[in-house]
């Protein structure tokens, strides 16, 4: 029985991180960047501004419109549970 819940949690978790994904690529492609060197790689932003040659505040910017689009997306997934 252990098994068994064991491979649904993986299998909800699989399916967890392709939403995840498809969401990150529904942005446009800099925001993307942006939000996976902040979040995934855990950059600053002024590092980001610097490594991308953008401001700090285009950095800033760009991050809360990505949390937006995450939480209006997680709110539609959450919508379909």
């Amino acid at each position: 029985m252990a098994d068994m819940e064991d491979g649904a949690e993986r299998l909800q978790d699989k399916e967890l991180a392709q939403a995840a994904e498809h969401m990150l690529e529904e942005m446009p492609e800099q925001r993307q960047i942006i939000f996976r060197l902040s979040r995934l790689e855990n950059m600053r932003y002024r590092e980001i501004a610097t490594l991308l040659g953008i401001s700090e505040y285009t950095v800033q910017n760009q991050m809360v419109m990505a949390m937006r689009h995450l939480s209006r997306q997680l709110d539609r997934l959450r919508e379909l549970m």
